[in-house]
């Protein structure tokens, strides 16, 4: 079983952070862990060269301790009343960057839930995604909660009875199949390890530690469904029902048609990015994944990066 020894969830009382909140209870549930609520106050990054050239006409204002005890309450609310892990909860509340005190917090939890408000064309560019913001950066694992995705009204067996994880080979995507093999042993699920095999259209990506292309793709695909079955760990197989399969085609839209067709509660996949200029542009395909999704979308990253 994956070490979760406690999940933090942050919330900004939209209903898809609500939303993520239900997955994060349910999961705080089924992991016998603790958990972390987080709300983040939003204060403007002062660009420091430019208050030098022309200060503000007042400094953001922080909370007040009334103001601090009311999002208290507020958050209390969110939380089931008939959960022990949501009775047991820690509640905070900081001021700042969203996304930089979500990572800042990343210490109080092994596995980060956030929801995305599912935002496409002009709105994600001027306004940034939070929930990408964190899949970037964060070194521990990130469960993203679309706007599609169900209520989690049902236990996480329920909710994660199908679940899809690409594998690139890469250490992220095999750290993310284990932990997408260790949730399915234990929710008896049904797991596909997908991996798909660049088509001539792709862009950019690699598949199988070479260009897709025409001429090799269908060769790559008899060794990849080996190197798949290989990775999964034959006692795992007793104790959930486990399907590799290998698709040709462009790795992002293949790993939703996949998800869609086996109607998937959760996709798994790695993410990759080494240093600062490595993080900036990390992911494209899992990122294009987070955005398309229908379910939860669970990102892994490899502890070296």
């Amino acid at each position: 079983m994956a070490e979760v020894r406690r999940v933090l969830c942050a919330v900004d009382f939209s209903a898809c952070s609500r939303r993520a909140l239900g997955y994060a209870v349910d999961l705080a549930t089924w992991y016998a862990c603790g958990l972390t609520v987080l709300h983040v106050h939003p204060v403007p990054i002062v660009d420091e060269a430019r208050a030098a050239l022309s200060p503000p006409a007042a400094p953001p204002a922080g909370l007040s301790p009334v103001e601090r005890a009311e999002i208290r309450r507020q958050v209390e609310e969110l939380l089931p009343s008939g959960s022990a892990a949501a009775r047991a909860a820690q509640i905070l509340v900081n001021e700042g960057d969203v996304a930089g005190e979500i990572l800042a917090e990343t210490q109080a939890g092994d596995l980060l839930v956030v929801g995305t408000h599912g935002r496409t064309g002009v709105d994600r560019v001027l306004l940034g995604s939070v929930a990408e913001d964190v899949v970037r950066r964060s070194s521990r694992p990130v469960l993203v909660v679309p706007p599609p995705a169900p209520e989690a009204v049902e236990p996480v067996p329920s909710l994660f009875r199908e679940i899809v994880v690409a594998v690139d080979f890469s250490e992220p995507s095999v750290r993310a199949l284990a932990f997408a093999v260790s949730l399915a042993e234990e929710t008896d699920a049904h797991l596909t390890v997908l991996h798909v095999v660049e088509s001539p259209r792709g862009r950019g990506a690699r598949t199988d530690g070479q260009q897709g292309t025409g001429t090799h793709a269908g060769g790559q695909r008899p060794s990849a469904k080996a190197r798949l079955h290989d990775l999964v760990p034959a006692d795992a197989r007793v104790y959930c029902h486990v399907h590799e399969r290998v698709e040709t085609g462009t790795p992002a839209s293949e790993i939703l048609r996949v998800a869609a067709e086996r109607r998937a509660g959760l996709i798994a996949m790695g993410v990759h990015g080494h240093g600062m200029l490595g993080r900036l542009f990390v992911g494209s395909t899992a990122l294009e994944v987070v955005r398309r999704a229908r379910c939860p979308v669970l990102t892994v990253r490899s502890p070296h990066d």
